[in-house]
């Protein structure tokens, strides 16, 4: 989390005042013992008391230098202009209706709706309460270590239920599990990586990658353990529905 510019100001601040008194106070004992030398200044060779009160000259010397500096950074840090406030990332959208989904998606993809729906559906047309596979990227950018969330799969439901599902490659080596409670309206993609889960990004937490380069399956089963979704990806980036 971001530190707060206002506390980091204050505890500066707070810091340098109570440096400031702290070198007050040795500049009045100081000048204490410079008067009590100028008391007892009979009693000094004049030798003597020129090294004592050069001695003291410095030390007084060095002590209004560090005031001085300490003066100069508190003038600066008053002057400097307020910082704005820490901006809050916008929070996914979440769609609670298929229509107001599709018509979001839409705009993404850049499909005009009323020529797309009548000439050819879009693959996102999922009719309500149904869940299916809607792309893949399954080879990760690099060798797949560095960037694990370069590689995903993207599922698309309307008001679904997905606890209990299940997504998993070919022979079920990995299995990723859905939170419990959580309801798809749109989109989600499912990361390899880490990160934070959101409406529509869900991130697996693997130290590596999980689908083959090569090509693979990627299996979408319901709390059941019947198959809902499948799709065959290979290296040509050919995209089949299997279900």
């Amino acid at each position: 989390m971001a530190a707060n510019p206002e506390y980091e100001f204050k505890k500066l601040n707070d810091l340098l005042c109570t440096s400031f008194n702290n070198i007050k106070y040795d500049v009045r004992d100081i000048n204490g013992k410079i008067e009590n030398l100028k008391t007892n200044f009979a009693s000094f060779s004049t030798e003597s008391i020129k090294t004592a009160f050069e001695a003291q000259t410095r030390i007084i010397s060095e002590l209004q230098n560090s005031i001085n500096q300490t003066n100069e950074r508190i003038s600066e840090l008053e002057k400097r202009p307020e910082q704005a406030p820490m901006q809050i990332p916008p929070v996914s959208p979440v769609f609670k209706t298929r229509d107001s989904a599709l018509t979001e998606i839409r705009k993404i993809v850049g499909e005009d709706a009323k020529k797309r729906a009548k000439d050819s559906p879009s693959i996102y047309d999922i009719p309500e309460g149904q869940i299916r596979i809607t792309s893949v990227q399954f080879k990760a950018k690099g060798n797949g270590k560095k960037d694990l969330n370069s590689e995903w799969v993207e599922a698309t439901g309307y008001g679904v239920d997905m606890t209990g599902f299940k997504l998993h490659d070919k022979g079920r080596k990995h299995t990723f599990n859905f939170p419990d409670r959580f309801t798809i309206y749109g989109p989600v993609k499912i990361f390899t990586g880490n990160g934070r889960n959101t409406n529509t990004r869900l991130y697996w937490g693997k130290p590596r990658a999980v689908w083959n380069d090569k090509g693979d399956v990627a299996t979408l089963r319901d709390k059941r353990n019947k198959i809902v979704s499948q799709v065959l990806s290979e290296p040509t980036y050919s995209f089949k529905t299997i279900k």
